[in-house]
């Protein structure tokens, strides 16, 4: 999920620039325990959103994101209902769109409602641990 407004989404959106429809997905806050060699600084997107003629907001700088989806590694999990809801609901070649409110360059205070992601579904790998049913 991309960063938002909301407290728990950050207070923040990504930047787009509306005219070349360039963005950058900036993740939500992880909030839980972050296995050591598993970080992902905010400060990983400074150079990205430098492009974009933006910083990090400070309230963001020293923590790290919560990446689900993960476009690097193209995996995207849950431990909760959400989890319940992909297994029972989806199939192999099926879709899952992912979108996010990214602030608009040119108009800040417009937010660009857009799909910042595709993932078709290979298969269902259950993450060590599941206790989930």
């Amino acid at each position: 999920m991309g960063v938002d407004r909301s407290t728990l989404g950050g207070c923040w959106n990504g930047p787009v620039e509306s005219k070349s429809g360039e963005f950058a997905y900036v993740a939500i806050p992880e909030t839980n325990p972050i296995h050591t060699g598993t970080e992902k600084p905010y400060t990983a997107l400074s150079s990205v959103l430098s492009g974009f003629g933006v910083g990090l907001p400070a309230h963001l700088r020293l923590q790290h994101m919560h990446l689900d989806p993960d476009f690097e590694h193209l995996t995207y999990g849950d431990r909760g209902e959400r989890a319940k809801q992909l297994r029972a609901n989806l199939e192999v070649d099926d879709t899952i769109a992912f979108y996010s409110a990214l602030a608009d360059g040119h108009s800040p205070r417009t937010l660009v409602y857009a799909v910042i992601g595709l993932f078709v579904v290979q298969e269902f790998i259950l993450a060590g641990g599941y206790c989930g049913t």
